[in-house]
């Protein structure tokens, strides 16, 4: 009966052992192996690199140059720390097992944050439920990826900020501990995926709006707290590379890349696209295209072609945004096209049989169906926290600062995905809400909810 009450940690246990289920299964020597999909041994080969010390060499066939980096380093010290001191196969285990254990704390963080902004213990039963299953987080358990991480630092910044910053806001106190470790946090998510860089700016801003005009002194100081910290942790490579390389970096060199390939129509696909944008260093990267030819073509893209660049863009995110993460990575036909040629020509028993038999047709059923019901619900959930705005504007805004980034920059659906966490944390508010006849068991600890 107690578990029936209190079911969160129950589902954080089912989180931890999907997601170790995963770990176990998946071949640990597979990320080492150029050929299994590139990114991953990319990433082994250079995690490896950075904790060696070395500013250029080899490993297992693939060429690194530290010295000229294009990506973050957070990621790469997270997989190459275990290869210092582990056999390759151990070394990955390792990796996944940690990855397990950030995909926990993500469930955990996403809960609590729907907790912050509803009060209710349901809404963090349901958005944990959820995560806790989803195929994506699950099956990201066992890639060599940012993504992992990268929503570990999010979320949990973004839990921090709900939980900590906003009540002493609204009590006009600057909590210097909180904002310090929610920038810090904010700082090693741009050291996982440079694209956050201009999050923390919005996150300043909300500040002076919760301190409002009366303790625009005290806003101002929680504001210039959390940058300060932000700044201080993305300085921290930014000197490195200066201090050993005579190199100028601010997160990541790969900004003008990724607008460039935002605006051209010429590649292959977007996986080609993003294969090139990973910068795949089996080659001497020391070649890599300068800045400024990305620059003049870039420009010369948009100026010649307004139309057609905006055209792009919008038709590359809403590409992007439509189709679930996950569902290309498992192979086989689109589950979209599936559906079209039995609607169009195939359209009998015998060719819904040929459906739902065909290669991951469940999987990537389920990819959808949570894809778009988190989207339906989210925005249900987006509309009853209009009220609650001092808290809802921060998780909203970073659904809008992801797709807002990606109309600029390329746009594929694993880009898009980490909005998805916040999507279904307001889909569990609105679901929350819909009270079922056992609800009246979680009703007892919304009384709790609010200092969770």
């Amino acid at each position: 009966m107690a578990a029936l009450r209190r079911p969160l940690p129950w589902l954080l246990l089912l989180a931890l052992l999907l997601r170790l289920a995963v770990a176990l299964e998946r071949d640990p020597l597979r990320p080492y192996t150029p050929a299994s999909g590139g990114d991953e041994a990319w990433y082994m080969a250079n995690g490896w690199g950075l904790m060696s010390g070395q500013p250029h060499g080899s490993i297992r066939g693939i060429t690194f140059y530290i010295e000229v980096l294009p990506g973050a380093p957070a990621y790469l010290v997270l997989v190459g720390l275990p290869q210092m001191f582990l056999p390759d196969a151990a070394a990955t285990r390792v990796i996944f097992m940690l990855q397990a254990l950030l995909g926990v704390a993500l469930c955990y963080f996403a809960a609590h944050s729907a907790i912050c902004l509803s009060g209710r213990y349901a809404a963090g039963v349901v958005v944990a439920g959820v995560l806790a299953v989803m195929p994506s987080l699950v099956q990201m358990t066992g890639w060599i990826l940012t993504e992992t991480l990268y929503l570990f630092l999010v979320t949990g910044a973004l839990w921090l900020y709900l939980r900590h910053v906003l009540p002493a806001a609204r009590s006009q106190r600057v909590p210097a501990a909180a904002l310090a470790l929610v920038g810090a946090l904010f700082g090693v998510a741009v050291l996982t995926r440079a694209v956050l860089l201009l999050f923390p700016a919005l996150v300043a801003l909300h500040l002076l709006a919760l301190y409002g005009r009366g303790g625009w002194r005290r806003g101002l100081a929680a504001a210039a707290l959390l940058l300060l910290s932000y700044s201080a942790t993305v300085g921290t490579w930014t000197l490195t590379n200066w201090l050993q390389y005579q190199r100028f970096v601010i997160g990541s060199t790969q900004m003008m890349p990724a607008l460039w390939r935002g605006a051209v129509t010429t590649d292959a696909s977007p996986e080609a696209m993003d294969s090139v944008l990973m910068a795949d260093c089996t080659t001497d990267c020391r070649d890599a295209i300068p800045a400024a030819v990305y620059q003049q073509q870039l420009t010369a893209t948009v100026l010649g072609d307004a139309g057609g660049f905006v055209q792009t863009r919008l038709g590359e995110l809403a590409a992007a945004s439509l189709e679930p993460f996950g569902a290309a990575e498992m192979g086989g036909d689109s589950l979209r096209a599936l559906a079209l040629h039995w609607l169009r020509a195939d359209f009998s028993f015998a060719g819904l049989l040929r459906l739902v038999n065909a290669e991951h047709f469940w999987y990537k059923l389920a990819l959808y169906l949570l894809h778009y019901g988190g989207i339906v619900a989210g925005l249900a959930g987006l509309w009853q926290q209009r009220r609650n705005w001092p808290a809802a504007a921060l998780p909203a805004a970073f659904i809008a600062y992801t797709y807002a980034l990606h109309l600029l920059l390329l746009a594929l659906p694993r880009y898009i995905f980490p909005s998805q966490v916040y999507w279904w944390i307001f889909a569990a508010i609105a679901l929350a809400s819909v009270r079922p006849p056992w609800s009246a068991r979680l009703k007892k600890d919304d009384d709790h909810a609010r200092t969770a």
